[in-house]
């Protein structure tokens, strides 16, 4: 049993938390800008943290009787600079109070994206370069794409807590519900699609491990567009209408860009096409998680 101290309460911070409590195995402090009495009442202890300053984080991670061991970084921010400084702020408070453990917040496609996605690369490589050098142990959890995405629309209500969580929804490059497929590549490049609850449940049965290493990719599965769409078609009952970009014309569209969200789209999309969205299931060999499939998971949230 360890302190584990989770920074951020969004999608994946609140799969991670849920799953460090259910195990009731650690101590789990929860930074938080605000309070969480879901987390509170679970048996969480729930630290008022102010990013900007290291005095405050630190404080947070030592007001109680053990010491912090592992911090894991879930911080995420529409404003990037703001996103850098906090998380440097929380690796400095967390080598300060004498912390082993430090995983910054990546939680997506594999580290050689970001050299792809410019604003990944503004925002997360100035924080993998600083925990490498703090001295700590520190891994990426990466888990290629959501696959939360594919129940935008969804027919089955069983298929409503797949979608928990999450402020809003979109189709993204599979739209089951209109039966259509706008495909970065071929469709035949690997990608590696796991859905954010087992992405909950990799992380905190990663925080038992003995030694982390730099790279802990997990997978809910490992698959390609033109399979996801076969099974969307299998399981609906429809044909799909599906459109195919090649790299090139994708690598051409985001130089095309200057609005940074859409550029970091038309980037991400590249990325997909030249097949680096594909995360390798590393995690899923040393711990004992059994995440969804592509195809169980459209099932549940597709069949009628």
């Amino acid at each position: 049993m360890v302190v584990v101290a989770v920074a951020g309460t969004g999608l994946v911070g609140k799969q991670i938390i849920h799953e460090l409590l259910l195990s009731g195995k650690h101590t789990v402090i929860v930074l938080s800008r605000s309070p969480k009495p879901e987390f509170t009442s679970k048996g969480a202890l729930v630290k008022a943290v102010d990013y900007s300053s290291v005095p405050s984080i630190a404080t947070a991670l030592s007001d109680h009787s053990e010491p912090v061991h592992t911090v894991i970084s879930c911080i995420a921010s529409f404003d990037l600079p703001e996103m850098v400084k906090s998380q440097l702020n929380l690796l400095q408070a967390a080598k300060q109070v004498g912390a082993k453990r430090f995983a910054p917040s990546e939680f997506g496609m594999p580290r050689e994206a970001n050299q792809i996605i410019e604003v990944y690369h503004e925002i997360k490589d100035p924080v993998w370069k600083a925990a490498e050098e703090s001295g700590l142990e520190v891994t990426a959890f990466t888990c290629g794409l959501f696959m939360n995405y594919l129940a935008h629309g969804y027919v089955n209500p069983n298929a409503q807590k797949e979608l928990d969580g999450a402020e809003r929804t979109f189709a993204f490059v599979v739209d089951i519900k209109e039966g259509k497929a706008d495909i970065p590549g071929t469709g035949k490049e690997l990608i590696t699609l796991t859905r954010w609850q087992d992405v909950g449940k990799f992380v905190a049965a990663a925080v038992e491990l003995d030694k982390w290493e730099k790279d802990l990719s997990m997978a809910g599965d490992v698959t390609t567009y033109n399979e996801v769409v076969k099974i969307a078609e299998e399981v609906t009952g429809k044909k799909f209408e599906v459109v195919k970009h090649s790299a090139a014309e994708l690598r051409e569209e985001a130089g095309s860009k200057s609005n940074i969200l859409e550029k970091a789209f038309a980037e991400a999309n590249l990325v997909r096409a030249l097949g680096l969205a594909y995360a390798e299931p590393r995690l899923n060999k040393v711990v004992h998680v059994k995440p969804m499939s592509v195809k169980e998971f459209i099932t549940i949230c597709w069949s009628k």
